[in-house]
């Protein structure tokens, strides 16, 4: 009887241990499908020490971008004032120079009509150009442009102001010499001859602020260079000094 009753003891231990080993596995099953979901995430948005200080390493990704900004502090100075009463001059004499034909015909339907194209062409050159180099500069966007500025200002508004020179004294010409036209037509090429000599002038004036600005710049590379050619000298006789 003894042997028969240890039997289920046994039996029963050997259960009890089996049901045990069963619930610690499916614990450690759990606990590992519970570790590799947490961990999951983890490593797929933190990287490990190495990618962290390879990243640490990388240099700095520069970004080029242009920035457009108003600044209308350039206008409210002389050459910005300048600038603007080109563009006004310009289309002032512009106006009066298409309108000068009357009701009944286009100013290009008057026999002097010849004699005022120059001037048409004149006018839109300077108001397009002029308006151009107004918004580059208000803008900011001028130091986009490797350009020399003065130079470019000394060459074209000097070929502008010596084009309106050349036509207002043709539109003038064409005055004097058709005194049979109507009196609207005579006022407005008076209008649009004196507003060409107007452009002239202001022309001029940017062109001599720009050739003012490239003889101080030449004085300035010219101060430079004599500072270190003197300095060179001294060094080289210091050198020789025992």
């Amino acid at each position: 009887m003894m042997i028969v009753n240890e039997r289920p003891v046994v039996v029963g231990l050997e259960m009890s241990a089996l049901n045990s080993g069963t619930e610690s596995a499916l614990r450690s099953v759990d606990n590992a499908a519970a570790g590799a979901s947490t961990r999951g995430p983890l490593h797929r948005v933190l990287p490990n020490a190495s990618l962290q200080n390879a990243s640490d390493r990388r240099p700095p990704q520069v970004i080029h971008a242009v920035i457009v900004v108003f600044d209308d502090a350039y206008l409210k100075t002389f050459p910005g004032i300048v600038r603007a009463v080109q563009l006004v001059c310009s289309l002032i004499c512009l106006v009066f120079l298409t309108s000068s034909g009357g009701r009944q015909s286009d100013y290009l339907q008057l026999p002097v009509a010849g004699l005022l194209r120059l001037l048409v062409f004149s006018c839109v050159a300077g108001f397009l150009l002029t308006g151009l180099m107004i918004a580059i500069r208000v803008t900011q966007t001028i130091n986009m442009f490797p350009i020399n500025w003065n130079m470019f200002d000394l060459i074209f508004y000097s070929i502008l102001s010596l084009l309106f020179l050349i036509s207002s004294s043709l539109a003038g010409h064409a005055v004097v010499i058709c005194q049979m036209l109507p009196h609207w037509t005579i006022q407005q090429l008076t209008g649009s001859v004196v507003f060409g000599f107007l452009c002239m002038l202001a022309y001029a004036v940017t062109a001599g602020l720009a050739l003012r600005q490239e003889f101080y710049t030449i004085h300035q590379h010219i101060h430079k260079f004599r500072l270190s050619q003197q300095s060179s000298n001294s060094t080289f006789v210091e050198q020789l000094d025992p």
